[in-house]
């Protein structure tokens, strides 16, 4: 038998589908098997093994064995003449284990071998080749230096910047990704030495393969995709700590005893410096804007503080100093308490409603506790009206001005529909509109590129897919959606690789009406699926929703009295407000009742949508439920302020 592939799993059970339909493909004509080690997965990956994937060799483990462990349980059992370690979260051309095993047939001294990867977004992953991380090394990468001199002989050897990507090299270090080894290397040096749990096992199996003799090349004549840390987010502090101490491990393991000390403080060091640096700027992240809000509210206040003044005692008075020291405080903390109740700062641009309904949410209560305040407080309400329709221009202007500007320095297109390109055929669209739909609202399909030139006088058809190129220069286009059942995973990689980060890219899976992608090594991909993801069905959504109605009820009932005037039947107002405050009644409903797909809530006030039309129920109750924010249930409300007695 040429080859054995093994992939080690954990709970990422889309891009497993996919992998393993790749691999498929690059099996044709090569006598190969394939075992899938699952680490006790709870996506439900072992039954979709079971069902469309029978001729895998399942192992399936009751508990995380780690990945060495479970690479060292598949290998055991491997017939091949070479072993393939790859990453469920990886994607493989159909040439690419003919290139790698007709490589390995042409170098025999070879021990291993590792490929030109690229990210999700076309990106290439510098891990593909790997220096030895010595402490000078380490040293540099540590503290930055191989990341501002990245092609550097000295700074940048751990991912040795300074070699040609797209040129064979003999390297030092293979990526656990993708690691083709002889069957017969194995049987001499050992496999996975399995104190390492997660993280520098490759680094360890590569320096074994040259402390035996043997090269590991970095071959570039195929090229994979990564989705880097589906299994475990790479830019988490978690990560930081689990590869740093396996480094620790590899260096008491392999260097001498005063070298491995020092490779040992610099990692520690290495820790804390980063622990530190992540929790700055997440705190940075996390305050930024408010801080900015607050700055130019403040500014404004400032400002009409004194020429409301003017107008009020007519030049011969002014309020006294108290309401610079605790009103303005008191006004700007309530203010950006509304537009943080409202999702505001869920995005770096919200729409000009959400800062809306912000600022008016902190105006109410503003009024509210106005009712509350000692008389040497109350300044004016007028004040108060005025400086929330001002502070809302100016932070929408500031918004919009920082908005433009990106636009302008990225040279994207501003649309708030993403516009994507269909990568198969005609018929594949309507299928994944559908399934778009279910899971997103924001979205426009510009056509698609098709895989048969017959279908040039179909709607939609805008070329044949080895016209991509042309057809992304004609048409805006944010993301491309290849139909995997219709274009090459050698189609599809080389386009990623083509046109890098320019574009975002998902595939859709027909077969099991599924789409995915992921546009960061950082962050979780994107998975669209025929099961509609409701953000209601969220525990902490629920909680949000519940904190929600508590504190609307709070609002409304000081207010009361203004808003009984539309309220139509008044006897039950105060008795909703009692029931929603002790969790009998939620004030914003589903207007279809006995749709029983929706998430379960409490019993109603307020409904989605008042309209006869069931189907505007339908769609009303979908949105509501997938999309959910405080900033909603707010806006139903006002919208419906005389079902408020219902």
């Amino acid at each position: 038998m040429q080859l054995s592939v093994i992939i080690v799993n954990y709970n990422v059970k889309y891009f497993l589908q996919l992998c393993l339909l790749s691999v498929e493909s690059a099996m044709k004509g090569i006598d190969a098997e394939v075992f899938v080690v699952d680490n006790n997965s709870s996506d439900g990956s072992v039954e979709m093994l079971q069902e469309t994937f029978p001729w895998v060799k399942l192992i399936a483990n009751s508990n995380n064995a780690g990945f060495g462990a479970a690479n060292n349980q598949a290998i055991l059992l491997a017939r091949g003449k070479y072993i393939l370690l790859q990453n469920p979260d990886t994607i493989v051309a159909e040439d690419t284990y003919t290139r790698i095993i007709d490589f390995m047939e042409l170098k025999p001294e070879a021990g291993g071998l590792g490929v030109k990867m690229i990210d999700g977004v076309g990106k290439f992953l510098p891990e593909s080749k790997r220096g030895l991380p010595t402490p000078e090394v380490a040293f540099y990468k540590i503290f930055g230096l191989s990341v501002v001199f990245p092609k550097s002989k000295i700074f940048g050897k751990y991912h040795l910047g300074f070699l040609d990507n797209r040129e064979i090299h003999a390297v030092d270090v293979l990526s656990g990704a993708f690691m083709l080894i002889r069957k017969d290397v194995i049987d001499k040096i050992g496999v996975f030495d399995e104190q390492f749990f997660m993280y520098g096992e490759d680094i360890d199996l590569s320096y074994r393969i040259s402390e035996a003799g043997y090269k590991n090349y970095y071959y570039p004549g195929t090229t994979i995709i990564h989705y880097k840390g589906e299994s475990t987010k790479k830019g988490s502090l978690n990560y930081v700590f689990v590869f740093y101490k396996a480094m620790i491990i590899f260096a008491k393991k392999h260097f001498a005893s005063q070298k491995a000390a020092l490779f040992s403080l610099l990692i520690n060091a290495a820790i804390y410096i980063r622990a530190g640096i992540a929790l700055f700027f997440s705190l940075l992240k996390l305050f930024t804007r408010p801080v900015l809000d607050a700055a130019i509210m403040t500014a404004v206040m400032f400002v009409l503080i004194p020429w409301y003044e003017s107008i009020k005692f007519n030049g011969l008075g002014k309020f006294p100093d108290i309401i610079y020291t605790v009103n303005l405080p008191l006004y700007i903390s309530l203010w950006l308490l509304g537009l943080f109740f409202t999702n505001t700062y869920a995005k770096p641009f919200p729409k000009g409603a959400t800062l809306f309904y912000g600022l008016l949410l902190g105006t109410l209560s503003i009024s509210v506790a106005y009712a509350f305040f000692s008389e040497a407080l109350r300044a004016s309400r007028a004040l108060l009206l005025i400086g929330g329709m001002m502070n809302f221009i100016a932070l929408f202007l500031f918004r919009w001005i920082l908005q433009t500007m990106r636009y302008r320095r990225l040279g994207v297109y501003n649309s708030n529909a993403h516009r994507i390109l269909t990568v198969g055929d005609g018929e594949d669209v309507t299928e994944l509109i559908q399934l778009l739909q279910k899971n997103t609202t924001d979205f426009k399909i510009i056509g698609y590129a098709g895989t048969n030139q017959d279908e040039e006088l179909l709607d939609g058809f805008l070329g044949h897919l080895s016209r991509i190129p042309k057809i992304l220069s004609l048409y805006k286009t944010d993301e491309l959606i290849f139909v995997t059942t219709k274009v090459s995973w050698k189609d599809v990689i080389s386009t990623m690789d083509q046109f890098k980060q320019k574009y975002t890219y998902k595939f859709f899976n027909r077969k099991d009406f599924f789409a995915l992608g992921s546009n960061s090594k950082n962050a979780a991909g994107e998975v669209f699926t025929s099961s509609i993801n409701y953000a209601l069905n969220s525990q902490e959504t629920k909680y949000n929703k519940r904190f929600t109605d508590i504190v609307l009820s709070l609002i409304l009932l000081p207010i009361s009295l203004i808003i009984l005037l539309w309220v139509k039947k008044r006897s039950r107002f105060f008795a909703n407000i009692w029931n929603v405050l002790r969790g009998k009644k939620t004030w914003v409903r589903f207007s279809n009742l006995n749709n029983n797909n929706l998430p379960k809530i409490r019993t109603g006030v307020v409904c989605t949508s008042y309209e006869t039309d069931e189907t505007e129920w339908y769609s009303a109750d979908q949105e509501y439920a997938k999309n959910y924010t405080s900033l909603k249930d707010v806006v139903i409300i006002l919208k419906n302020l005389s079902h408020l007695g219902d």
